[in-house]
């Protein structure tokens, strides 16, 4: 099987749109109509708990008879990862990627299901069979989790008000000033880790469930001095959002994302039929095509 993705919105598109009808009106308003299941039998991720978590969503992909159905947990509200499509449809470089995904996988379909925040409780649970959601491999996850081939670099970079009136330029100018942090993301790990190493002088992180954009506006507010952020959607909040932050400096972290599994036969199993699609995506190429088709830069996994 094959796919192309013709009908999707480009990062720069889905931008404009929700600039101009709120992205939480999208995202909650539409994923009141969407519930829906593909055909085939069920893993470890029960149709009940996949619809509570907020909806389903098929890849895609063409559904075989008799496929086995694996659940992905994801979000909608991360573009240009994975965001809703103005037909209710996901869309974004994640959404894409599990498409290639299934067109390669014989005798599984996959269905992404809007996790929230429990997605990794979920796959360890056995709720989710996978979770494809820009996930940063890390030695703490990877003492709870498996993970797949990495099919996706990630940088990460600091995110200050425009004009950087405090000249910050690295982690150690941010020591004694705020940052606000996400629990458990890797942004958040990396002010951590900082903090652990240099216990006399922190960063002082303010914690919240913030989003990307939520994010921003504390910085523009003064509320906190900075984030570490993802430099390519802080690009596209500046370009076309218009938010008024700079990225400052290097990156401060280079990070392999890859799937997650579970750390069982199940996740085993899932890990070995999955590697070799990753492995093949790269190498025909077609990892780089979503990353400069969505990034418009390639950061393919260098193996």
């Amino acid at each position: 099987m094959s796919f192309s993705n013709q009908n999707a919105l480009s990062r720069r598109d889905f931008l404009r749109f929700t600039s101009s009808v709120g992205a939480s009106t999208l995202a909650v308003g539409s994923l009141t109509s969407l519930f829906g299941c593909s055909k085939g039998e069920t893993t470890g991720g029960e149709a009940a708990a996949a619809t509570a978590s907020g909806g389903n969503y098929p890849s895609g992909a063409a559904v075989e008879a008799g496929d086995v159905v694996l659940y992905n947990a994801t979000q909608n509200d991360y573009p240009p990862f994975t965001f809703l499509d103005t037909d209710g449809s996901l869309a974004g470089l994640d959404a894409d990627f599990v498409r290639e995904l299934d067109t390669r996988l014989v005798g599984y379909t996959i269905e992404h299901v809007m996790a929230s925040d429990n997605g990794l409780l979920g796959v360890d649970s056995g709720r989710f069979d996978l979770m494809i959601d820009q996930m940063a491999i890390t030695p703490e996850r990877e003492q709870t989790y498996l993970f797949s081939e990495p099919y996706f670099t990630a940088q990460t970079v600091i995110v200050v008000q425009k004009g950087n009136p405090l000249g910050i330029q690295s982690l150690d100018d941010l020591a004694g000033h705020k940052a606000a942090g996400q629990p458990g993301s890797s942004y958040t790990t990396i002010l951590e880790r900082y903090n652990t190493e240099h216990p006399d002088s922190p960063i002082e992180i303010l914690y919240g469930d913030y989003d990307t954009g939520q994010e921003f506006e504390q910085i523009e507010k003064g509320i906190v001095d900075a984030v570490v952020e993802d430099p390519v959607m802080t690009r596209a909040y500046i370009s076309d959002l218009g938010s008024q932050v700079e990225i400052v400096g290097e990156p401060v972290a280079t990070e392999p994302i890859a799937i997650v599994l579970a750390k069982n036969d199940h996740g085993a199993e899932l890990k070995a039929l999955l590697d070799p699609i990753i492995i093949e995506l790269i190498a025909d190429g077609t990892i780089s095509q979503l990353s400069e088709q969505w990034l418009e830069q390639d950061f393919t996994p260098r193996r």
